[in-house]
């Protein structure tokens, strides 16, 4: 799975009636790639219905020359690495400020006063797409203290950008369907044997694949933890409607091709969505 918001072990753990072990289903293998498809189509689902997105990804996003002192933003900012302005003049962290100043993601850019800088177009004179922003993208609204947590360091160093595996320290918690990051490349692990850990691919979620020194810190994203709860809460409903039964009113077909009736997102799902949905 890529960037889903639970892993398919927290689901089947999910779908354990309440007294009973987890052993059995966890053991059961033979619908952990419908469970899989759920757990992803339905993360995506949940995407287009919040407008934004609850894992993290490095882009850069064009914007506008902004007709005033302030660059609104058109998605969740984490952290800003480049603010490059129209000239191709590169504004430093210390001559702009990100608001809200208290809370996370960002929303917009000033530039401080005290700089003298001010927008600038290209240098053609042109409005459009004169402003890039480079930095780390996606909502959680705690973002420096429990967005990431250490998982463990590299047990060997990862010498290529092409490998898709690597090896960790004894006693390290990486386990399959998470995002993590080293440095500033971001992997989805597909398989855990022990020691030895798969990637889905290197460079994900649009960072760069790079070398990286044995022992380098290996940081587990924790996704919001209501966008957790509001996907198991549907899968489990989409599951457990496999054995034929319908509900009123519209569906949704997800482009994974996972229906989602009425009945599978609760009032209390709903209302968390609705919570956390960004404003058009």
């Amino acid at each position: 799975m890529i960037n889903s918001y639970a892993t398919l072990l927290e689901l089947k753990n999910y779908l354990t009636p309440r007294g009973l072990s987890s052993s059995n289903i966890t053991t059961d293998t033979n619908d952990d790639s419908i469970m899989s498809v759920m757990l992803e189509g339905i993360s995506r689902w949940i995407d287009d219905q919040t407008h934004r997105t609850f894992y993290p990804r490095i882009e850069t996003r064009l914007f506008d020359y902004p007709d005033d002192e302030i660059l609104f933003l058109d998605d969740d900012l984490l952290s800003l690495t480049t603010l490059t302005n129209g000239d191709s003049t590169v504004i430093t962290s210390v001559q702009y400020v990100l608001y809200p100043k208290n809370a996370y993601p960002k929303q917009w850019v000033k530039i401080l006063p005290s700089t003298s800088l001010t927008w600038q177009p290209t240098d053609d004179g042109d409005a459009e797409s004169a402003i890039s922003v480079l930095g780390w993208w996606g909502f959680h609204n705690n973002y420096t203290q429990r967005a990431w947590s250490i998982a463990g360091t590299l047990g060997a160093a990862m010498t290529d950008t092409t490998t898709t595996s690597l090896t960790m320290t004894a006693g390290h918690t990486v386990v399959k369907d998470e995002v993590y990051k080293i440095d500033n490349e971001v992997i989805n692990v597909s398989n855990v044997s022990t020691n030895t850990v798969t990637l889905v691919a290197r460079g994900d979620n649009g960072s760069t694949a790079a070398t990286h020194l044995n022992g380098a810190a290996v940081y587990k994203w924790n996704a919001q933890p209501e966008m957790k709860s509001a996907l198991l809460s549907i899968c489990q409903n989409v599951y457990e409607s496999r054995s034929g039964q319908t509900s009123q009113g519209n569906v949704t077909v997800t482009a994974a091709g996972i229906v989602i009736r009425p009945g599978d997102v609760s009032p209390m799902t709903q209302r968390t969505l609705s919570a956390f949905t960004r404003p058009l």
